[in-house]
C-alpha cells in the first residue's frame, strides 16, 4: 500500500472523528439549551425605572428571561396585560413589575392613599423654606417636628415662664410626599409649601395641636436614627440662662388663691355697756373680736314734770 493511501485514509479518520466530536458537542449544547429553557420563564420587566403614579405604556415594559423557580410571585407574562396601569411604588429599570406594584386605572382614586400603611394616617402641614431645611426635606425622610409656642405667662411673682417655649412634639416621622412628588428623585432641593407625613392616629391630634399652638419647624434625621429622645423643652428664660421660679404645682396654685382670696366685709356687732347707772360705754366686735371702744354721753337726767336738768 502506498503512502499516499495511507495518508488519505489517516486524513479521514481524522476527520470523522473530529466531525463526530463537534456533532456531539453541539447535541450536548442544545440539549442543555433545551433544558434550560424548560427551566426559565419569559416575564415583564421595566425598560426604565417608573415612579409612583406613571401610567404603563409599551415603551416602559420589555421582556426578559427569569429562572422559573426564581420567578417572583404575580410576575407577568406579556404585555397587554400591564400597559394601562397605574405604578403603585417605585420600580427600578430591569425590575419585574409584578401585580402587588401597580393597579388597574379604574381601581385607584390616587396613588397617595395607596402608601399608607394600615392603622397609619397622612396628614399635610405648611412648612416654609426654614422648616422645610430649604427643599432638603424630601420624600422618605425621617425628621422631628417641634412647635414653638408663644406663652404670656403671668405676674413674675408667681415663677411662671414668660416669652416662647419650643418642644419636640413628634419624633422618627416618615415623609410621605413634598408637594404633589411622591419620589425623591435627585437630592436636589426642591421647596415647598406642604409636607405630608405618616403618622399614627395619636401622632395626627398631637400635629393638629401643635400646628394650631405656635409654629412648626421640622429637623432631618439619619435613616438608621430611630432613637427616642426625652427633652424638657426651652424657653426663653432658660435659653438665656436667666434664673426662672419652679411653676407652682395645681395644688399649691389653688392654695395661693384661697390666701390672696378678699375676705367679705362683716358688719361690726354694736354693744353699749352701762356701768353704775350712769357711765355708757360703746364696744365693737367684728368676728368675734372686739376692736373699738368709745364713751358714749350719758343720758339726761329727767324731772319730775317732764323737764330735762341742765348742768
Amino acid at each position: 500500500m502506498s503512502r499516499r493511501l495511507l495518508f488519505f485514509l489517516f486524513t479521514a479518520v481524522l476527520g470523522l472523528t473530529g466531525a463526530l466530536l463537534v456533532h456531539n458537542a453541539l447535541k450536548s449544547k442544545e440539549a442543555k439549551i433545551a433544558a434550560l429553557k424548560l427551566n426559565t420563564v419569559r416575564i415583564v420587566v421595566a425598560a426604565h425605572a417608573l415612579s409612583p403614579g406613571d401610567t404603563i405604556d409599551a415603551s416602559s415594559l420589555r421582556m426578559a428571561s427569569w429562572p422559573r423557580d426564581d420567578a417572583p410571585p404575580g410576575a407577568f407574562t406579556d404585555f397587554q396585560t400591564v400597559t394601562g396601569r397605574i405604578v403603585k411604588q417605585s420600580i427600578s429599570v430591569n425590575q419585574p413589575i409584578v401585580a402587588q406594584a401597580v393597579l388597574e386605572p379604574e381601581k385607584t382614586g390616587g396613588v397617595l392613599p395607596l402608601l399608607i400603611p394600615p392603622g397609619m394616617r397622612a396628614m399635610a402641614i405648611a412648612v416654609d423654606d426654614v422648616s422645610d431645611l430649604s427643599g432638603f426635606v424630601l420624600p422618605h425622610s425621617h425628621v422631628d417636628v417641634l412647635v414653638s409656642v408663644p406663652v404670656s405667662g403671668g405676674p413674675a411673682n408667681e415663677g411662671l415662664p414668660i416669652g416662647q417655649i419650643s418642644k419636640i412634639v413628634l419624633q422618627d416621622i416618615t415623609v410621605l410626599a413634598v408637594a404633589q412628588n411622591l419620589e425623591s428623585g435627585p437630592d436636589q432641593p426642591h421647596e415647598a409649601k406642604v409636607v405630608t407625613l405618616l403618622v399614627s392616629p395619636s401622632q395626627s391630634e398631637r400635629l393638629a395641636a401643635a400646628s394650631r399652638l405656635g409654629t412648626l419647624t421640622l429637623s432631618m434625621r439619619n435613616f438608621t436614627d430611630h432613637e427616642q429622645a426625652a427633652t424638657s423643652g426651652v424657653s426663653i428664660p432658660l435659653l438665656l440662662g436667666a434664673p426662672v421660679a419652679p411653676v407652682p404645682s395645681v395644688g399649691q396654685t389653688a392654695q395661693v388663691r384661697v390666701a390672696r382670696r378678699s375676705r367679705p366685709l362683716e358688719r361690726p356687732k354694736v354693744i353699749e355697756v352701762i356701768r353704775n347707772g350712769t357711765d355708757h360705754q360703746i364696744v365693737n366686735f367684728i368676728d368675734g373680736h372686739r376692736s373699738a371702744t368709745g364713751h358714749a354721753p350719758a343720758p339726761p337726767a329727767v324731772l319730775p314734770g317732764g323737764g330735762a336738768a341742765s348742768e
